[in-house]
């Protein structure tokens, strides 16, 4: 067998607090990430022969938390939360660059991520007299996630033996399937949450407002390139 195998599992929390005691109390707490990961597992321009499996794999895992919290306490009290996350990520397995690679068995190309987003932001003022509060989180979120073979590339899967344990996704439940000779798999899943919550509590004047800006781009793709031979000897 051979196997081209990346993996990245990333898990990224992130806190920013503030609090504010006095007779004119003012407290802002922002938190901001930006994170761009990239995982690539591939075959260029080589000749590969195997007797059984030939795999190529990039998987990528993990989590990203961003919490906000600010509160403030005073004759005139004022607080906000703000939280933003840029977020862009790459995941691809692909043979291309006219390799040419020959499997007994099966040829496994799979781009897979599995990842999470959490934001949480949360403000409370208390006054006697004038309160206000905000909370606001943005996310920019864009997912790449591809697996193909390229023009001028030979793939030979003779699929033999047994089979590959393949995810496969249906109506967003990931599931396992049991393939033979070639299989070309992207598969993405994000699960996301964002919450906000604002409030202002006084004797007198008190206004709180929460805002969430979600901006989600998600690119899934499989696919076998105009030029490429597939099995074609057999």
């Amino acid at each position: 067998s051979v196997q081209v195998l990346a993996t990245d599992k990333t898990d990224l929390n992130s806190i920013a607090g503030g609090l504010s005691l006095g007779g004119l109390a003012l407290t802002a707490s922002v938190d901001t990430d930006t994170v761009n990961r990239t995982v690539d597992s591939y075959i260029s321009g080589a000749t590969v022969n195997a007797l059984n499996n030939v795999l190529v794999e990039a998987n990528m895992f993990g989590s990203l938390t961003s919490t906000a919290v600010a509160g403030t306490v005073g004759g005139w009290s004022g607080s906000g939360a703000v939280s933003t996350i840029n977020e862009t990520t790459h995941t691809d397995a692909f043979v291309t660059g006219g390799a040419n690679v020959t499997s007994g068995n099966n040829v496994e190309i799979l781009a897979n991520r599995d990842t999470s987003l959490t934001t949480q932001d949360g403000g409370v003022a208390f006054s006697a007299t004038l309160g206000a509060n905000g909370s606001v989180s943005t996310v920019n979120k864009t997912d790449y996630t591809n697996a193909y073979v390229g023009a001028n590339t030979n793939v030979t899967a003779l699929g033999k033996g047994a089979g590959l344990l393949v995810p496969v996704d249906h109506s967003g439940s990931k599931t396992l399937a049991t393939v033979h000779g070639l299989t070309v798999a992207a598969v993405g899943k994000e699960t996301m949450q964002t919450v906000t919550i604002g409030a202002a509590i006084t004797g007198a004047f008190s206004g709180a407002g929460s805002v969430t800006t979600n901006n989600v781009k998600e690119n899934t793709a499989a696919a076998i390139y105009s030029g490429a031979t597939i099995n074609g000897n057999n």
